[in-house]
């Protein structure tokens, strides 16, 4: 039975072999990346949390990149919960760099189109990509409907530009600068709901964190 508010508790997946060993490159989607020792690490750690924080009416939704599913079984493997309560959603995946994905950040980011992405950064659009606000659009309207609309808890295992851009689409973070807000590998993000609007009630909490801390 559903609650009469609904939560929304955004994880960050755990350190990708993407970001220990490419962070120089556009990342985008980079759906095949896999969880490194220290992401599986962290991801085990989150298990540990859920042992008392994971209910038995919770929902527990990853994106379909791999770092992300992977992040979301290992942290269930941890809980003792059964790998069937997850289910994965194409529209939790990050944000798409179109044909920069792969490229050297040097070469993409420079000071001239830099501007040219600060100009209206929530719209801005690489070549064959999405913006933020697409981003936005499409997550928020699969919470809308597997969450919001049936009162549920859920726990909801994506990536970093996705938790930035719900959290400036529904106004906590400036829609201008949220892309340069960091979020941490497994870190916490909660919202809760009260009618139609929202409320941040934690952003980046890393506690459970400590023992995966190298």
């Amino acid at each position: 039975m559903g609650n009469d508010e609904p939560r929304v508790l955004l994880v960050r997946h755990g350190q990708s072999e993407f970001n220990a060993h490419s962070s120089h490159l556009v990342g985008g989607r980079s759906s095949w990346a896999e969880l490194t020792e220290q992401g599986k690490a962290q991801a085990q750690a989150l298990g540990m949390l859920w042992r008392s924080a994971l209910a038995a009416d919770h929902l527990v939704l990853a994106s379909t990149a791999v770092r992300a599913t992977q992040t979301a079984r290992y942290a269930l493997e941890t809980a003792q919960a059964s790998l069937t309560r997850l289910a994965t959603h194409s529209e939790l995946e990050e944000l798409d760099q179109g044909r920069w994905t792969g490229r050297d950040r040097s070469e993409i980011y420079t000071v001239e189109q830099q501007a040219v992405i600060d100009e209206d950064n929530w719209n801005f659009r690489s070549p064959g990509g999405e913006s933020q606000a697409d981003v936005f659009a499409r997550v928020a309207a699969l919470l809308e409907r597997e969450v919001v609309a049936q009162g549920r808890t859920a726990w909801v295992v994506c990536h970093g530009v996705v938790i930035t851009s719900l959290l400036a689409g529904w106004g906590h973070l400036d829609r201008s600068t949220a892309w340069k807000t960091r979020i941490a590998n497994a870190s916490i993000t909660e919202l809760g709901y009260r009618g139609v609007s929202t409320q941040e009630v934690r952003r980046n909490d890393t506690q459970h964190l400590m023992s995966a801390a190298t």
